[in-house]
């Protein structure tokens, strides 16, 4: 049962558990290495290990362009960056063998992205995404919870947010933003 939570500081944004019904569920976890295996030709592998695969994976663009349609979004986060067109687009990331205690630098998504919506997969236990007020001061963490979805819409210079790895387990989350069309080639880290 999807359990919505809304939230206002440091910014807006949305927490939902039990995010993916079983059957979705299932289908990213049952088999889970050979779905993101699937897709690791296309794989981008930056320096410090993160795995990330832009996918359009037809099961899951129905389920996340009908759960987290864009009216659900426009309706939640009023205040979104603007869009002539928008084009819904998935990430299979997977940080791998980090560094011991390494986070990612402090940011605001790529411009490109209007929504998004962040979605913890495995291992039972990680560090969720960290928030931080519009000076950068810390505010708090999303608990890693797997089935959890953080869901936002970047604002500049105010959505401020990071996530780490502190231990060296592979941290698998499925990513889904609603991005600007000519942002598809465009690449670059701060997916979630």
């Amino acid at each position: 049962m999807w359990i919505e939570k809304k939230y206002s500081d440091p910014w807006p944004h949305i927490v939902i558990d039990n995010f993916y019904p079983d059957d979705i569920w299932e289908y990213l976890t049952k088999d889970r290495q050979s779905l993101f295996d699937q897709y690791k030709d296309d794989a981008v592998i930056e320096p410090i290990n993160v795995n990330y695969t832009s996918v359009q994976d037809k099961k899951l663009l129905d389920f996340f362009t009908s759960r987290v349609s864009l009216d659900y979004c426009t309706s939640n986060f009023p205040n979104h960056r603007d869009y002539d067109t928008i084009t819904p687009w998935i990430n299979l990331k997977i940080d791998r063998d980090i560094l011991d205690e390494y986070m990612f630098p402090i940011h605001v998504d790529y411009h490109t992205k209007v929504f998004s919506c962040i979605t913890y997969i495995e291992p039972l236990h990680a560090n969720g995404t960290i928030l931080f007020d519009e000076n950068k001061n810390f505010d708090r963490v999303v608990a890693w919870k797997p089935n959890r979805a953080v869901i936002f819409s970047s604002v500049e210079n105010v959505t401020w947010h990071t996530w780490g790895a502190w231990e060296k387990e592979s941290r698998y989350t499925v990513d889904f933003f609603w991005q600007r069309d000519n942002s598809k080639k465009e690449g670059g880290l701060g997916y979630d």
